[in-house]
């Protein structure tokens, strides 16, 4: 063998330990990128979970300021979506008077309260008055019990987004 040879393979095999300990490095980045990237996912989550709990929080500060200085008025003529846009616990009364998150129901959240009562042949005053009952007092609020065989479902719409 050559000296030319000899060196030549000397080279290649320097050449082939290099990309070895390339790979090996670039295998290290790759799996720590990996695990930061899931680190990063994580904390995105939580991050929009607790957002959602501030947006919750949020509207239950703005409901009690607005309840305590007498501005919040519950008509009719009011949006289903309107009244589940008050309160977070919203709809949970809507749902057991069958408007709003009830699946038995078929009311929209743009139809009026009136137009959603008299499609389900609900009485609207009485609608109204459990609304009011839990403005007045939404910690301590509990429903009233449907009567017997009636079933009721909650359905909390995902929003996407």
């Amino acid at each position: 063998m050559t000296l030319t040879t000899t060196l030549l393979s000397i080279l290649v095999m320097g050449l082939g330990g290099a990309c070895f300990l390339l790979w090996q490095k670039m295998k290290a980045i790759r799996q720590r990128l990996e695990t930061l990237n899931d680190r990063l996912y994580s904390w995105g989550a939580e991050t929009r979970s607790m957002m959602e709990e501030m947006r919750k929080h949020i509207r239950r500060l703005d409901f009690e300021l607005r309840r305590q200085a007498g501005q919040i008025e519950v008509t009719q003529d009011m949006r289903i979506a309107d009244l589940l846009a008050l309160h977070p616990r919203m709809k949970e009364v809507l749902a057991v008077l069958h408007k709003g998150g009830c699946s038995s129901s078929a009311s929209g959240e743009q139809e009026t309260l009136a137009a959603g009562a008299a499609s389900l042949g609900l009485d609207v005053s009485a609608i109204l008055e459990e609304i009011r009952r839990f403005i007045e007092d939404p910690d301590h609020y509990q429903p009233r019990q449907l009567p017997a065989g009636v079933p009721v479902q909650i359905q909390i719409p995902v929003k996407n987004g």
